[in-house]
């Protein structure tokens, strides 16, 4: 899977990827990823990025509904 996402403040994405995932992240500042990435993970183009974060669930705490 790949994602471009450029002069964004914040990226999220929600969602289980079974290969490969590849962040084109120019000009974002945060990017936070939250399912199981079961292949290779890449972020490029990191200029400007100052946080990313992974969480093995589907939804952030907070968020009402259900979860996997």
């Amino acid at each position: 899977m790949q994602v471009n996402a450029t002069r964004a403040s914040k990226l999220k994405l929600f969602g289980d990827v079974s290969g490969r995932l590849v962040v084109n992240a120019s000009g974002v500042s945060d990017v936070s990823i939250y399912g199981r990435i079961k292949g290779e993970k890449k972020i490029e183009n990191r200029t400007g990025l100052a946080k990313v974060s992974y969480y093995d669930q589907r939804k952030p705490s907070g968020v009402k509904g259900q979860g996997s």
